[in-house]
């Protein structure tokens, strides 16, 4: 009700100012020197007219904006003293396309007064292209009022799981940031996302049928492409916080020359989770039956200080390189709260027991990454050289004090403290090669290698007290240490193939070898493993662009290896009736992918469906089992092969210059063999998807959003829901938008919560787990440096005259 009385009143306001629509912005630069040409002149004039309609001049920094522009064609003129006219011939401003970013326009030094035309070729906010979904940011004005987390939550397809990790179409991607991979943690790869302003992003690609260097990655890729900035220093400070106890604090600098450019974001974010949950276990035995029940409340803290550093260096138009450096923490204190009940077939208590868990730590990651690009003459020539060199480290103190109860709660006396320290040292590098050929018009050959090595060394340290002396007295038992290496190379090799009437064929071979090997200190249960893996592609695609159709059948074979968290053979003690531990002898999974995807793409509303088949064979599953003494141990194992027949659909409609909406929907089903489903008990099950988003700009000043997201996986074991997922948000923008400030209403009316129901061989587990999600968030952001504009009394009366 509050956000329709806004609409409301400040529509009511607007109304006279609806009949101008249009918005125009970009830079205008020297193409020799890179610099600013402040106070060029722009003007906008009716396709065939021969008088400007609409003017304006650059203000510092070389920046332009003509807005209230009526729908229709129009040529763009850009002209200043000792340089040659721009002419773009042709700009179409309509309804379903009313907002253009024409970045950087160079005008080059001449005493001429001929005019250079420019045939000016529009991209969509939203296209499709070679089988990557395209959201091109940087043709929005408004991608200036978002972040990249936030752009990436529109984009279609994409969702987000209970621990707010990303997802494409249900799976993992890899996430690449101007074609470099973001070895990161999910958190910390959210930090990042969110400390990065919109209007630095000019694309994301999504590519669920990847190209041949990550052909191994099942969940597909997302690439975020930054923009190079505008010419000269510019800056924006951006402040965040909410009634859930979080806060923010995020800055960025930008300077660019002709051919460098820098950009550094930083920040720090401290944040608060607070929630509870509950759980059933049945037990079944053979001659006897029993149950536990656990409830538990906790209580998170987080501070996450981080700083990204990137630079790019143009020799020349044919030789750029890239430097990228990035420090991410995450400071936290975690305290947990759990009751065990222990009921027999009588549904009598007969063990009662609490347990408080408190964890202090944090991780630190720093890494740094270089990438060399040269092009050919010809364009299509590319040798590519990424290198990074990563660095973490992972400290923390739990203390585990269990206290055992009557069954009316009073105390027995007994109760036992125990405490675990973990020291996690990690390094990782790796070198990246592409390199594509043209053999000729029609046929492009694509070559690359990559070799991947990560080092890990974790000692874990677990001692009791005993009560009688007060000592601490180590337990080996409950003590490793340990060193993990893995190795990965590989070579891979194919060819594009462009045949007349917009025929393509790519395919390719890709080659795999990864080595890995754990060191224990006992020398005892040292470990290895070393596995070939090869990953063949194949597209076929086939455009119609007069009707905007295009359509491609697809086939690749996709490699998980396991990491390190489903290796690491540390036994988690946190919960005593449920023991979490790694495998150590886990082998790698392997899937065979068909896909067909139909794409149309009309102006105000475009469609893409997709159906595939995946062959899924040693399924790295995590797998629950009930051991004496009434716990269940939490385990990877490889089970036997799946079955995966999967359908998605997404689209989106421009229903007017204000109100844009996109949905998308993924449904997955799983089917096991029958010696699975009768023997382990696995269960055939689906997993489904849906989103829908919209954006309302009320003026050029104010827009609203919001989005509703709701998952539910599927598993061997069973089933995990969530619940439904929403954002509300108003963006207003003042001080000639210098300052811009958003509202946020995030799960105002229904809290998160996680619902999971495990079936084992002889029990089975329904757990409940709720977050307070509800929150009232509320941010600020200020551009630093002011881009002033310099208009003349005629140039004022030119746009007076058509706002009448």
């Amino acid at each position: 009700m509050f956000f329709v009385l806004i609409t409301t009143n400040i529509g009511a306001q607007n109304t006279n100012r609806d009949k101008v629509l249009g918005l125009v912005i970009g830079n205008i630069i020297d193409s020799t020197t890179g610099k600013a040409v402040e106070g060029a002149n722009v003007q906008m004039r009716s396709l065939g007219a021969t008088k400007a309609i609409l003017s304006t001049v650059a203000g510092k920094g070389g920046a332009f904006e003509i807005n209230k522009i009526p729908f229709g064609y129009y040529s763009i003129s850009f002209s200043f003293s000792g340089y040659g006219t721009i002419l773009f011939d042709s700009v179409h401003i309509r309804e379903d396309r009313f907002d253009f970013n024409l970045g950087d326009i160079k005008m080059y030094p001449s005493l001429s007064e001929m005019a250079e035309v420019v045939i000016y070729n529009e991209k969509p906010l939203i296209e499709s292209k070679d089988g990557a979904i395209i959201y091109n940011v940087g043709e929005s004005a408004l991608s200036s009022g978002s972040s990249t987390s936030e752009l990436l939550k529109n984009m279609p397809l994409v969702s987000t799981d209970a621990d707010g990790k990303i997802l494409l179409k249900g799976k993992e991607p890899k996430i690449l940031i101007d074609e470099k991979p973001t070895e990161l943690t999910s958190q910390q790869l959210a930090d990042l996302l969110e400390s990065m302003p919109g209007h630095l992003i000019e694309k994301i690609e999504l590519m669920t049928n990847p190209p041949a260097e990550y052909a191994n990655e099942e969940g597909g890729v997302i690439n975020i492409v930054t923009k190079k900035g505008r010419v000269g220093l510019t800056g924006r400070i951006n402040l965040v916080a909410g009634t859930r106890g979080e806060a923010s604090l995020t800055g960025n600098v930008s300077y660019r020359t002709q051919k460098l450019v820098m950009n550094i974001t930083a920040g720090t974010g401290a944040g608060r989770v607070v929630g509870d949950g509950h759980s059933t276990r049945q037990n079944f035995y053979a001659d006897s039956s029993n149950a536990l029940l656990t409830a538990n409340e906790y209580n998170n803290k987080n501070l996450r200080p981080n700083l990204r550093v990137n630079m790019d260096y143009e020799f020349n138009k044919r030789n750029i390189l890239s430097f990228t450096g990035l420090l991410n923490a995450n400071l936290y204190d975690n305290l947990g709260e759990t009751s065990y009940k222990n009921i027999n077939r009588f549904d009598e208590l007969y063990r009662y027991s609490t347990r408080s868990n408190a964890t202090d730590g944090g991780t630190v990651t720093e890494s740094a990454s270089v990438s060399y690009t040269h092009k050919g003459r010809d364009s299509r020539e590319l040798l590519r050289i990424i290198s990074a060199l990563n660095f973490g480290q992972y400290d923390n103190t739990r203390t585990f004090f269990q206290q055992f109860l009557q069954p009316n709660g009073a105390p027995t006396g007994t109760d036992s403290t125990q405490y675990q320290k973990t020291d996690n040292r990690n390094t990782s590098w790796d070198i990246r090669l592409t390199y594509n050929k043209p053999l000729n018009k029609a046929i492009i050959l694509n070559t690359g290698a990559t070799t991947l090595n990560s080092y890990f060394h974790n000692t874990l340290t677990t001692t009791v007290l005993q009560k009688s002396t007060g000592e601490l007295i180590n337990r080996p038992d409950m003590s490793n240490d340990f060193k993990f290496n893995q190795s990965v190379h590989s070579l891979r090799a194919g060819v594009t193939v462009s045949l007349p009437q917009r025929w393509r064929i790519v395919a390719g071979m890709q080659a795999d070898y990864t080595g890995i090997q754990f060191n224990f200190i006992d020398h005892i249960n040292n470990s290895s493993n070393h596995y070939w893996s090869y990953l063949p592609n194949i597209l076929v695609r086939k455009e119609w662009k007069a009707q905007g159709l295009n359509s491609s059948v697809s086939y690749r074979k996709t490699v998980r290896r396991p990491g390190i968290n489903q290796l690491n053979p540390s036994i988690d003690y946190s919960d005593p009736y449920n023991l979490r531990f790694g495998n150590i002898e886990l082998l790698p999974q392997l899937a065979d992918n068909f896909d067909w995807t139909f794409g149309l793409y009309k102006g105000k509303y475009y469609v893409n469906f997709s159906a595939g088949y995946n062959y899924v064979k040693d399924i790295i599953q995590s797998i629950r089992t009930l051991i004496p003494g009434d716990k269940t141990q939490i385990t990877y194992n490889n089970i036997t092969d799946r079955e995966e027949y999967e359908a998605t659909i997404f689209g989106g409609y421009t229903f007017s210059r204000k109100l844009r909406m996109n949905a998308s929907m993924g449904y997955t089903y799983n089917q096991y063999s029958k010696y699975d489903r009768e023997v382990n008990r696995y269960r055939n099950g689906s997993t489904y998807y849906a989103s829908v988003n919209y954006n309302y700009m009320l003026s050029d000043r104010i827009t609203f959003e919001g989005n509703v997201r709701y998952n539910s996986i599927a598993d061997a074991q069973g089933r995990s829901r969530s619940s439904i997922k929403q954002n509300i948000g108003v963006q207003s923008k003042w001080m000639n938008k210098q300052l811009t400030v958003g509202l946020l209403l995030i799960d105002i009316f229904s809290q998160q919560q996680f619902n999971r129901t495990t079936y084992g061989a002889n029990y089975t587990l329904h757990s409940v787990t709720a977050s307070q999600t509800r929150n009232i968030r509320l941010s600020v952001a200020y551009n630093l440096l002011k881009n002033k504009k310099k208009v003349s009394a005629q140039q004022q009366k030119a746009i007076l005259k058509t706002l009448q």
